[in-house]
């Protein structure tokens, strides 16, 4: 075994110290800004992606034991079926629970282990699929493929591009990787997939359809990851079809077949959640949408335009050229093929969800595809101008990340705040019963409750897992009403916050990005305002124990007038500007 070490870090140590340059990269932002902070760090990492407290959220339930996440903020459905089965949380979770390691450090440590695990998986495909696959020339070009997905992703937008060349982009986005669960679970199941895939297709290896089938099982948690490698393996079918390769076409039947065994909950929770009425409303809400529609990707066109097009020049340099293609190619084929269908079903089926979210597979499909044709097509007869590609992938990367890591610093304000509101949220944790439940007076602080403590929450706008349609206009009546909202100005507040306000009532993506004068908009104005009005005749203490409620947070400066309208509120403590209250 100490051989086969040996022998692998030799083989492949480029990789390994470029895995490590990956992971160091993507952790850095976590490094500098607890070690830049002006004050004590109290435990909360830096968190600067979309929707990191959503997901912290739903792994902390996995942790406090509710493991099918029914409802990541609310005590009261957490027993309900949920479309999006948890396995991306539970890759963080797991470890949480087994090692005794707070979430907060399980959040940096991926930070580093992920993205180094997704360059290494991009590096082996890339060289997998190359010619010489041992030569030095094709380990340069898998590495610089593998930092191009990693850490150059961003340099794919030419807007992006074009700004940090002219020097006027002054704030970058740090690592799209970075962002918990999604997408980089599902990019790591999606190459690791198409790594078994290519060892079927190409090394005819027996029984690795097994380990495919399971790992498409395991993505059937995030949809786009599972939507693209499904369209991929069916045009593989097709191809292995017309190429009169009947064993690999069985070898996917079989792949299919363990997948759809595997993913056995899936379907009864889809099934169960579609059958009822609140699950019909949560498919809308994630984001589909009916059409037959086409969409037309620019950057999956010029990709293959260019595949086409280097294909084309090949034949025309070596007339053999088309019996010389190889199953890389073929494979290749069918990243494009899969990817034009996933962003096109719906002209069949009629149904999609939000298919741009499919980018974030669609550009490592095409960074790879370039690379793989770099180094089996241009290599060999253009070798400056693959080494120059090279080259200038490497420094473009380079420059950008160097760049980009300066941008923590606008952060810092934010990451400092965070560390203030801990010895609260760890008061929660330490002294608070079980699946407690808070009310906060500020959208911020709701969401980082069942983030960074085992408490749920009274009432926010994030309500897409299977709430009452009655439960959400009550929460919204609260929020109204905690913010001191007069009922005879309430027509203006809503108007003047409709963000929140279509946030909270949105039932399909249509309605949350519309304009602010369309009919539906109206219409809710209309409702809840009359609602509200009605609301605040009523005794605020009675409408609140409708629903378990054990704390209440306050800025310091509103507790007074909040406590005319709740006068049996028991002071526990101060943090930092924020009051707790026993209800």
């Amino acid at each position: 075994m100490g051989g086969k070490a040996r022998s692998f870090v030799k083989n492949y140590y480029l990789a390994i110290i470029f895995a490590i340059i990956v992971g160091a990269v993507s952790v850095a932002p976590q490094i500098f800004s607890i070690t830049q902070l002006n004050e004590p760090y109290r435990g909360a990492h830096f968190m600067f992606t979309a929707n990191e407290d959503i997901y912290m959220a739903r792994i902390q339930e996995v942790i406090d034991g509710h493991w099918r996440v029914g409802s990541p903020l609310f005590y009261e459905y957490k027993d309900r079926s949920n479309m999006m089965l948890p396995i991306g949380e539970y890759v963080y979770a797991i470890p949480a629970l087994l090692f005794k390691i707070p979430l907060a450090n399980i959040m940096i440590i991926s930070k580093f282990v992920l993205p180094a695990i997704l360059f290494l998986l991009v590096y082996f495909f890339i060289l997998k699929l190359s010619l010489k696959s041992d030569s030095f020339g094709s380990k340069i070009n898998a590495v610089a493929g593998g930092l191009f997905v990693t850490l150059g992703y961003d340099l794919i937008d030419f807007k992006t591009s074009w700004l940090m060349l002219i020097g006027k982009m002054k704030v970058f986005n740090l690592l799209v990787w970075t962002r918990p669960v999604n997408p980089i679970i599902g990019a790591i199941l999606i190459f690791s997939f198409l790594l078994l895939v290519w060892g079927i297709y190409k090394d005819r290896k027996k029984y690795l359809f097994i380990p495919a089938g399971l790992i498409l099982g395991l993505m059937a948690g995030y949809f786009f990851s599972w939507g693209l490698s499904l369209a991929v393996l069916f045009v593989l079918f097709v191809i292995s079809i017309w190429l009169k390769n009947y064993w690999f076409s069985k070898q996917i039947i079989l792949i299919f077949a363990v997948f759809m065994i595997s993913s056995v909950p899936l379907w009864f929770n889809l099934f169960t959640s579609l059958g009822s009425g609140a699950g019909q409303t949560d498919v809308l809400r994630y984001g589909m949408f009916f059409t037959h529609l086409p969409i037309v990707n620019k950057l999956l066109l010029a990709l293959t335009a260019a595949f086409m097009a280097v294909f084309f020049l090949k034949m025309r340099l070596d007339k053999n050229a088309w019996r010389e293609v190889g199953k890389w190619w073929w494979f290749c084929l069918a990243l494009i093929g899969g990817s034009w269908l996933a962003f096109n079903q719906q002209m069949i089926t009629g149904r999609t969800i939000w298919p741009y979210h499919f980018v974030q597979y669609t550009i490592p499909f095409a960074i790879v595809i370039m690379m793989i044709l770099m180094v089996n097509f241009i290599k060999p007869k253009f070798k400056y101008l693959w080494l120059i590609t090279v080259m200038f992938i490497f420094l473009s990367v380079a420059v950008y990340n160097i760049l980009a890591l300066k941008s923590y610093a606008n952060f810092n304000d934010n990451f400092s705040k965070l560390q203030r509101k801990m010895p609260l949220f760890n008061y929660l944790n330490n002294q608070a019963e079980k699946d407690c439940v808070v009310l906060a007076d500020s959208e911020e602080n709701s969401l980082l409750i069942p983030a960074l403590t085992h408490c749920n929450i009274y009432a926010a706008s994030y309500v897409i897992d299977g709430v009452p349609a009655e439960r959400i206009k009550h929460n919204y009546l609260v929020w109204l009403r905690l913010n001191g909202v007069k009922a005879e100005a309430v027509d203006d507040y809503l108007i003047n916050h409709q963000g929140y306000l279509r946030a909270y009532f949105y039932e399909n993506w249509d309605q949350i990005f519309a304009p602010v004068n369309d009919y539906w908009f109206q219409g809710l104005i209309k409702e809840i305002s009359f609602a509200y009005k009605e609301f605040v005749k009523k005794d605020f203490t009675v409408e609140l124990k409708k629903y378990r409620l054990n704390y209440i947070i306050l800025e310091e400066g509103s507790a007074d007038e909040i406590k005319k309208i709740i006068p049996d509120l028991k002071y526990i403590n101060s943090f930092d500007g924020l009051s707790l209250y026993k209800f």
